[in-house]
């Protein structure tokens, strides 16, 4: 009877300690899943954040103090008027221009861009381009871009009309007054990079800033009278 009872009772405790085991081990299967899902909830929070602060709107302010507001950063680019092509090359890609002035288009000393760049002949062009032409919003608008930056006017008011007659946002630019190393030109070339999303506009400007003063310290010690007029 002892054994009986004895034997009862030691299956007892291995039917308890089997069903224990069994127990620790389902729990341990479906921890590691919601382990790894609470790792993986920061790192989609993180990716989720930068899309859609490339999709998000934001607003600058251009070389004419004018407000501008976007939607999404722009993808389709055309730089217009005298210079602003070369600024937007110091900082920006060439995949997103879509369209060049048909003065681009030609063969010319002093415009080094178009060594680095000899695609920039097989854009579409959008305008005659050049200092005594004004924009052409037709074939602007025909080649859809998300962004118009201008060098073509120091009024507000025109460009505010083309922008208007387009329906495009349009960044006025501006080369200053001494333009090499002009607050202006500065302003502008980082005006680029806001809008495209990139830092390289204030890596150009720290770069011609290093160069302006090592021009300084150069010429520091020549008398004023000393020194050459150059072009």
């Amino acid at each position: 009877m002892k054994h009986k009872l004895l034997l009862s009772i030691l299956l007892a405790l291995l039917l308890i300690f089997s069903f224990g085991c069994k127990a620790e081990e389902e729990k341990a299967e479906i921890l590691p899943s919601q382990e790894e899902k609470v790792e993986e909830k920061p790192e989609e929070k993180i990716e989720d954040e930068q899309e859609g602060k490339e999709r998000g709107s934001f607003t600058i302010v251009d070389a004419l103090n004018r407000e501008i507001s976007f939607t999404s950063r722009p993808q389709r680019v055309v730089a217009i008027g005298p210079g602003a092509l070369r600024l937007y090359l110091y900082v920006a890609e060439v995949d997103k221009l879509v369209g060049v002035e048909d003065m681009e288009r030609q063969e010319k000393e002093g415009r080094p861009y178009h060594l680095a760049y000899p695609e920039l002949r097989e854009l579409t062009v959008i305008g005659p381009g050049g200092p005594r032409n004004a924009p052409d919003p037709e074939k602007l608008l025909e080649v859809e871009p998300d962004v118009i930056f201008s060098m073509y006017t120091g009024e507000a008011e025109s460009v505010e009309k083309l922008q208007e007659k387009t329906g495009i946002p349009v960044v006025a630019l501006s080369y200053g007054k001494k333009e090499v190393f002009d607050p202006e030109l500065y302003k502008s070339l980082e005006l680029i990079g806001e809008v495209m999303g990139t830092q390289r506009g204030k890596e150009v400007v720290a770069m011609m800033e290093a160069w302006k003063e090592d021009l300084d310290k150069r010429t520091k010690d020549i008398p004023q009278e000393d020194r050459p007029r150059v072009y």
